[in-house]
């Protein structure tokens, strides 16, 4: 707990990155390959009683501890509260009086990615084709606030569908595939 009362909530997993997404209306779940196989690691700022204020993305290497990223609600300005706190964990991490344990962190880094299947398979997956519940993260973060307030509720499909523009990505792709095959 920083010492204004702010919890700091390290988050670790790609289920916790996309519900803080979700929670926040930002794209923090985006990371959640980079955290998985690469060198960054998330805190969540929240009040004591859960309230999310912010997430602050770290990188973490040989060279110490550095703030990449620090965000609000859709994208906003940090919280000064949750500033003061990032600011003095990253003070304390510096000093030497909260301890990053660089080895552990590389070593469990290391181990994911060997239980991905190596370098090669984790590299993948840094860039998926986003699966189904990345795609209905994108949809609901980028697309919906735009909608009219009556279809700001629609899942991803829903809305497709009631748009009709499913059918019009099949439609289209379907005389691609002919005219291309056609071509050939």
């Amino acid at each position: 707990m920083a010492p204004n009362g702010l919890r700091l909530v390290p988050l670790v997993s790609a289920a916790e990155l996309l519900e803080e997404g979700f929670a926040l209306g930002h794209c923090i779940g985006r990371y959640a390959p980079r955290c998985c196989y690469m060198s960054f690691h998330v805190v969540s700022a929240r009040t004591a009683c859960g309230l999310r204020l912010t997430t602050a993305l770290f990188e973490v290497s040989d060279g110490g501890v550095a703030l990449v990223e620090h965000r609000g609600a859709a994208n906003s300005v940090s919280d000064r509260r949750a500033q003061r706190a990032i600011d003095w964990l990253l003070d304390e991490v510096r000093a030497g009086r909260v301890g990053v344990n660089i080895a552990a962190l590389e070593q469990a880094r290391r181990k994911r990615i060997s239980d991905a299947g190596g370098e090669d398979a984790a590299t993948r997956r840094l860039y998926p084709l986003y699966s189904s519940v990345n795609r209905e993260w994108v949809f609901r973060a980028y697309y919906a606030p735009f909608l009219a307030p009556s279809k700001r509720g629609l899942s991803r499909e829903a809305w497709l569908d009631q748009t009709g523009l499913a059918a019009a990505v099949e439609s289209m792709a379907g005389a691609l595939l002919r005219d291309a095959r056609k071509a050939a």
